[in-house]
């Protein structure tokens, strides 16, 4: 096999010394993959390789593993292990050949009595600028790569600085209802952003589609690709069983699908008492499947008995879009942990308001922003606009806001 025309494009992935799964898929690539100019239809289009083996590098230990018949792959690893804590690179090999790199990735294991704060993101319309609401827009990311997204003014300084140094880290997590075949950009966006991150967590259109028609039901396929509710409850609940039992948790998204409902859901799962036919009914309700509704019943149940942590979701961040939402009005599912935001300042206010990050990151998003080219009028109204709803601006931000030059 000509080893140099073959790319394992590994995920990041978050973990305990308890446990983690590293997966990722092995395609032919004629050339080196430049996640900053790779298109999606580019990923669509690729060749897998189908059932061959490989090895796994990690933590000083080899270990087999093989493509299925899409070229993915998974390795779950346990307390057999003998995982250590800390940020480690998983590399993929040929067969007997450690001096060829396929594909590597970052994992991240954090020990098992970590109270760090964990921060899972919506990308689209949350971090990345990104219009998807028309079929024109649609098909347009799909011919777009890194270079041409844009994410909003001081997020990429807000996250950053939100996932903190290696010595004090927060994990950042993405979490988006995108097709898998957009890794790439949003990976090359990130690193050109200078935004690391320790997973990248989107949604599986194949298999989804694969299992309704399994279940007899294609009728629902369309159905089942376009549910957010159901999807990103069980991706959260799954993730809090990769945690450590202690960790706290800061969930950011938006308003123009249904961030706010999972997010509800799953907070409401953590912090009050709720009974498994009572969720069962509000999923039921939100029109989540029978089958996907088994799902996140057992994985609640799990997530609870797991979960050590006193009210571990300190604060859930939803981005006022201005997308109209014809399917959930927001009002319903507010919490005392819920803030609505405008803008990276916005946000980052109300997370110094929360005590989770310090005014000096304030002051890094505000600077960020003028050089992406707003002015200090501009910042001040999105203070203005702040107050009104319920975010405090400290005065010497206002202060430094008036005396900040105009780019």
């Amino acid at each position: 096999m000509h080893w140099e025309k073959i790319h394992a494009d590994v995920n990041n992935a978050l973990g305990t010394p308890k446990g983690v799964t590293i997966s990722g898929r092995v395609v032919e690539e004629p050339e080196r993959v430049d996640p900053t100019r790779s298109r999606p239809t580019r990923q669509i289009l690729e060749d897998e390789i189908k059932n061959a083996h490989l090895r796994l590098l990690f933590q000083g230990r080899a270990h087999p593993i093989q493509t299925d018949d899409e070229g993915f792959f998974k390795l779950t690893l346990g307390p057999d292990d003998a995982l250590a804590p800390g940020r480690t690179l998983a590399i993929v090999t040929p067969p007997e050949r450690d001096d060829i790199a396929l594909g590597r990735a970052r994992i991240t294991l954090l020990p098992e009595d970590s109270r760090a704060t964990v921060i899972t993101s919506d990308v689209d319309l949350t971090y990345l600028n990104t219009p998807f609401q028309k079929t024109s827009d649609k098909l347009q990311l799909l011919r777009e790569d890194a270079r041409s997204r844009a994410s909003f003014p001081g997020n990429d300084a807000l996250y950053r600085g939100l996932r903190g140094s290696p010595e004090d880290l927060r994990p950042l997590v993405f979490l988006s209802g995108s097709p898998r075949f957009f890794k790439r950009v949003i990976e090359g966006k990130l690193q050109m952003d200078g935004v690391e991150h320790d997973a990248l967590l989107l949604k599986p259109f194949k298999h989804i589609a694969w299992r309704t028609l399994m279940d007899l039901r294609p009728h629902l396929i369309l159905r089942a690709l376009k549910e957010q509710v159901g999807y990103k409850l069980r991706a959260l609940l799954d993730q809090r069983l990769r945690l450590p039992p202690a960790c706290a948790e800061i969930l950011i998204g938006d308003d123009s699908e249904a961030d706010f409902v999972s997010y509800h859901l799953y907070t409401r799962i953590l912090h009050d008492p709720w009974t498994p036919d009572a969720l069962s009914a509000e999923l039921s309700t939100l029109g989540v499947s029978e089958i996907a509704r088994l799902k996140i019943l057992d994985a609640a149940a799990s997530a609870c008995a797991h979960n050590r942590a006193d009210r571990p979701v300190r604060f859930i961040g939803i981005r006022r879009t201005g997308a109209l939402n014809e399917r959930f009005q927001i009002d319903p599912w507010r919490r005392p942990e819920l803030t609505l935001f405008d803008d990276a300042l916005q946000l980052s206010l109300a997370l110094n308001q929360r005590g989770l990050i310090d005014l000096d990151l304030v002051a890094s998003v505000q600077q960020a922003m003028l050089q992406a080219g707003l002015t200090p009028a501009d910042l001040l109204d999105s203070l203005n606009r702040a107050a009104d709803g319920g975010i405090d601006a400290d005065p010497a931000t206002r202060l430094a806001l008036t005396r900040a030059p105009s780019r």
